[in-house]
Order: C-alpha cells, then structure tokens, then sequence
C-alpha cells in the first residue's frame, strides 16, 4: 500500500487587488515555516492587462525578498494548540455573553 504525504503550500497568496490609483496589484503573501504562518504585504507595479499568474508569481518574488531581508514589515501568527478553546461554548447566547462583557456591543451602540 502506498502512503502519500500531504504537503501544506509553502506560499499562499490573498486578497489581490489591483490599486488603479498607483498602477499595482496588491497583496498579502503567507508562507509557512514551522508551523508559523508569516504574512507580507506586497505592491507590484504593473498595468491591469496582466495576467492573474504573472501577478501572483512577481508577489511571491517580492515576499520571498522581503523574507530575507533583515526587519522586513512581517506579521507572525503561531498555530494554537488543538484544545485551546475546545471549552468555549459556541451557542448564540455564549456568543452573546461573551460580546457583551468585552465592551464590543456597547462600543457599538454608543
């Protein structure tokens, strides 16, 4: 029997806009490394005639040199452990309850 191992994409590219105003596509790029998602915010100018793939392939170029450089603007977002939040109840009123005491609800109704 063979086994096939899953790999998790090693770059994964999200909300690509293209920016009329400087002429560029936007984006941000999450690679992972270790069980760490690090996420770039990326710029690449281009007129809006390219395509999709060229795009996405000059942002994960970009990302990739940010990767390198030394205090490049980078957000890190550690996985939880599995049981983290397994004891929060997920009923509407806990959603509520929880809301509620955080200020989240009065904030938006005062």
């Amino acid at each position: 029997m063979k086994h096939f191992r899953f790999q998790t994409p090693t770059a994964r590219v999200s909300d690509v806009i293209y920016n009329a105003a400087t002429h560029s596509f936007e984006a941000t790029v999450t690679f992972y490394e270790n069980g760490t998602a690090v996420k770039y915010a990326c710029e690449v100018s281009a007129p809006i005639t390219m395509s999709f793939e060229d795009a996405t392939r000059r942002l994960i170029a970009q990302a990739k040199r940010q990767q390198k450089k030394p205090g490049s603007l980078q957000a890190r977002v550690f996985s939880a452990p599995a049981h983290a939040n397994h004891h929060r109840a997920r009923t509407p009123i806990a959603v509520w309850h929880r809301w509620s005491h955080s200020g989240f609800l009065r904030r938006r109704v005062a």
